[in-house]
Order: C-alpha cells, then structure tokens, then sequence
C-alpha cells in the first residue's frame, strides 16, 4: 500500500526572496541516496505530497530543494520516524501501570481529536500524588510505546468527614475549634477575649477525621474594644488654637457636634477633630474649612477707583446697604490721562503711526469686616494720541548710538523686512525695547537686562517694522542701538563702537590667529558671509576702511 506523508516545506521563504511565489519544481530524497531524488510541485496549500511507501520502519532523513528555472536552494533537512500502518478504529486495549506496578490497571481508550481518552477506578489508591505509565493495543495488535505522567488522588466529600480548624494567636497554645465547611471555604470562630488591642498574628491549618492536614496560613488582625457611639466626645480646633470637647449626637452612624464661632472673625477658618471613646481610643484627627459669614450677611459696602499710579486722587463710593460686588454697575468718570511711555498702543491713521495712549484703571471693594479686595483692567483713550516723528533708521549689521529718550519719553527706529526674515535687536544698557509690525501688531517685548542681549521675531509680514525704546534703567545721555540679520554678512563693527576702523581690523587677527571669539560682536567679522572667519574677511574689512564705508 502506498503511503503518503505531508511535509509543509519552509523553503517557501527562499522562493519568496527570488519573487517567485507561483508554480515552482521542487525534489526531494530520503536518507543519503540523492540519486532516487523524486521530483514533485507543491499542494495549493504549499505543502508537499511524500510518498514513504518504499521505505523500512524506523528513523529517516528527508532533504527537499527548490527548483526554480534550473536554480536549486540549498537543501532543507529533517528527521522523521516511519512507523508501521494501523487500521482506524473507534477504541483501543490499554494498560494502566501506578506507581511502577503497586497496581495494574485493564482499561479501554477511546478516540478524541486524535488523544486517547481512558477511564480508570482510583477508589482503591491512597490518596496524594502517583505515577501512572499508559501503553495501548491497536487493533491489528500493535502495541504503543510507554507514556508516563503525574496525577493527584484527592479526598471524597465521604473520605473527608468532619473537618476541624487548628490556629494559634502570636505563636501561642494551639486551639481546636469547629467550624462549616461550605465548598472551598471554612468558617469557625476566633475567640480573642484574653487578647489585647492591637495587631495580632494568626496561623490555622485543617485537620479531617482521618489525620490528613492541609498546609498552615497565616494572616494579622486587629482586635478592638467596643466603644458606645453615646460616650464618645468629639474635640476640636479652630486654626489650630485650643482643644475644645463637645459631646454631639450620634444620628445614623454620623457623629454631630457644634462649633462655637461666636469669637471667630468673618473669613476662611481651619477646623480640625477627632474623637475620643471612654476607654481613652482616639480617631485619627480630620480636618476641613468653613467660612464664617458676617452678621447680616455678605456684600461690599463701600468701593474707590483711581486711574493709573494717582492713587491720591482716588474716588469713595459709599454704598446705602450691602451688595454683591458683581452687581455693582456703574458709569465711572475718568478724565483723559497723558500718554505714558510705560503703557501704549500703536495705531496707523491715514498710513502715519500714532501712538495711542492706554491706562489702567483699579477698583478696591471694602466689605463689612474691613476687608479689601482690589482688581485692575486696562482700557484705550483714542481721545488721546500722537505722530510717530524722528524715527531713526537702522541697517542690518549695524550699531548706532543715540541720545536717551527724556523721562516718559520714546525713541522710535525702523527697520525694513521680508516676510520669513530674522530680525535681532539689542541695547547698549537696560531699558524697554517693543516691536511693532506694520499693522501695529506687538511681536516683541523685552525689558530690563534681557534687552541688552540680543531678542527679537521672525518677521511675519514685509514692511517698516516700528522699535520703540523707553524707559531706561540709567541716567546716561546716549544709549547704544545694534540690529543684526543673522542671515545676512557682517558689517565690521567688531568692538561695537559704531564705527569701523584700525581697531577692528587688529581684533578680527587676534580672533583668527588666536581662534577666539573675544570681540563683542564677533558675528559681524564674517563680511562676505560664507559662515567662516579668515584672511578673506580681513581683505574685506581692509577695502571697507579704505573705501570710507
């Protein structure tokens, strides 16, 4: 009879790597003898038909090769046992040995998805652990080899009995107590009234009829005394001040006391509790906050506002009874507040810019108990404004020095910009530097020694870009103005003097000889802008100086 074995070939994946996945040649051979090689194509399913019909029982090598347009892979190799053909059948004879022959077991197996299925009496073995060999009889009277494997041989309900529970409290005498045993669970009494309150630790184990013990467990617990809900005494603080008793009320598992808040001021207040039983066990404390309300209830009673830093010209509103503060609605008079440098908008009008003057005006609320509550909004007069004049121009890459704005003064530049530009400003001391788009929008706002580094946007729109510099920190008369386009060359001005001269052309040798960068606007040195610092830029800043640039 010609017997066929299925073999799933794992060459497919040489197949694949050749990008044949299509029809293909493949051979194979048994054992060494390469020269009766069959040549055979694959199932749908990519597997292979073997035919071992020729071959002796026992252990055999099988080596397959695809072929693909005369190409072979390397050959692919397994071990396989042939064994001899039986017939099918619904159920097989087998033999049960336990325990290596303490009992000889006949039974009969039946088939299932391939597993052999037996049934056997255990009633006669000791319950516990034993070893079970199987070896079954097919019908053609072939005989299986030997399959050993471990089972448990557990207790009946019957065998089982009455079952006791042995513990022991901190390690002391072992008591035996009874209990209900209901599926996996055993439940029995603890008797802890010789114990004292506190954590304890118990250890218990199972005892049956028949001597058989289950292993110990153990677990802690913690014994207290009952305490009366109606004895207990609530004490409390308020911020932390005095413990005060209060005896309370027990309603539905929640203890009520009062808190005397006669003395307490009107605000935000801190309680803290706990509660103490007549055997002297105290509650972990808790804590909350409350707020204690004014007689007569909330509400502001008076209000002032003032514009601005004039707090001496403040308004007093005197209101006739308490109200919330948010319904307070009211036209507030303010009288037109000069521009100040500090705080200000900038507008265009007809296409010229004007600055536009803003002011802050702050409220102060006063309830009942004294209480201030201040609040500030700020708010544009385009009653009040002026022209832009004098605005300096300034080049990329270039320092130049001004005089200083007078005291609630602004000094104005411009700088010219394409959209996607960097644009870099910097002052020579600290002071308030704001950049305005050409729209009036505000990109940047820098402020006291931040402005004396260089900051600045990334230019969103094309332009005249507005620089008003304000406000300074020192009385000095000039004040040093740099921008700086990083992605343009320098302009040579390497110590930052505003000129370019002899001075600036030894830095730049020293910086290159020396490989330093010692100058304070080193960045400038690089004048033919190819992102290096060499003898090119020196001939560069020589033909400047010479040319009078």
């Amino acid at each position: 009879m010609r017997r066929l074995l299925t073999f799933t070939c794992c060459l497919l994946a040489w197949c694949m790597a050749r990008g044949q996945t299509g029809d293909n040649e493949w051979r194979y051979w048994f054992d060494e003898n390469e020269g009766s090689a069959v040549h055979t194509t694959p199932l749908e399913d990519g597997t292979l038909d073997i035919d071992v019909s020729q071959l002796s029982e026992g252990i055999h090598s099988l080596h397959v090769q695809a072929c693909i347009d005369g190409t072979l892979s390397a050959p692919e190799t397994h071990m396989f046992t042939k064994t001899a053909q039986t017939a099918n059948a619904d159920s097989y004879d087998g033999m049960l040995v336990v325990d290596g022959g303490v009992a000889l077991i006949e039974a009969t197996a039946t088939m299932d998805n391939g597993k052999l299925a037996f049934d056997f009496d255990v009633a006669s073995l000791a319950p516990g652990m034993h070893t079970l060999q199987v070896t079954a009889n097919t019908p053609d009277g072939v005989t299986t080899g030997s399959v050993e494997q471990l089972f448990v041989r557990e207790l009946t309900d019957q065998e089982i009995g009455t079952m006791r529970c042995c513990y022991s409290v901190d390690n002391g005498e072992v008591t035996i107590a009874a209990g209900d045993r209901s599926g996996e669970k055993f439940d029995f009494d603890l008797d802890v009234s010789g114990l004292t309150d506190g954590i304890h630790e118990l250890n218990y184990w199972l005892i049956a009829d028949n001597g058989v013990c289950t292993s110990r467990g153990s677990a802690f617990f913690l014994k207290t005394t009952y305490m009366d809900p109606q004895k207990m005494t609530c004490y409390y603080t308020v911020d932390n001040i005095n413990a005060v008793p209060q005896t309370g009320t027990l309603s539905d598992g929640v203890l009520h006391f009062n808190l005397d808040v006669s003395e307490l001021s009107d605000g935000i207040h801190e309680v803290s509790y706990w509660v103490t039983a007549d055997n002297g066990a105290t509650s972990a404390p808790e804590s909350a906050y409350f707020i204690k309300i004014p007689n007569g209830g909330t509400g502001i009673i008076e209000y002032e506002y003032w514009v601005n830093d004039d707090f001496d010209a403040r308004q007093t509103i005197t209101l006739d009874e308490r109200v919330d503060p948010l319904s307070v609605i009211a036209d507030i008079h303010v009288d037109p507040q000069a521009i100040r440098s500090s705080k200000f908008e900038l507008a265009f009008v007809d296409g010229e810019p004007r600055v536009i003057a803003v002011n802050d005006l702050h409220l102060r609320f006063k309830d009942v108990g004294g209480r201030m509550t201040d609040t500030t909004a700020s708010f544009e007069d385009p009653k009040v404004s002026e022209e832009v004049t004098e605005i300096i121009p300034l080049e990329p890459q270039h320092t130049i020095s001004v005089a200083s704005p007078e005291e609630n003064g602004i000094r104005w530049f411009s700088a010219e910009a394409e959209e996607g530009d960097s644009l870099l400003f910097r002052a020579g001391s600290s002071c308030m530097l704001q950049l305005f788009s050409p729209t009036g929008e505000l990109v940047y706002d820098a402020s006291g020694s931040a402005t004396t580094d260089f900051g600045g946007c990334l230019a969103t729109e094309s332009g005249t870009y507005y620089l008003a510099l304000h406000d300074m920190a020192t009385n000095a008369s000039t004040i040093a103005v740099t921008y700086r386009r990083p992605d343009m060359p320098g302009c040579g001005d390497l110590n930052g003097d505003g000129g370019i001269n002899i001075s600036d052309v030894s830095l730049m040798v020293d910086c290159i000889l020396n490989n330093t960068t010692q100058a304070r606007d080193i960045w400038n040195a690089d004048l033919n802008g190819d992102g290096q610092i060499n003898i090119s830029d020196v001939t560069w800043l020589v033909n400047l100086i010479l040319q009078g640039n």
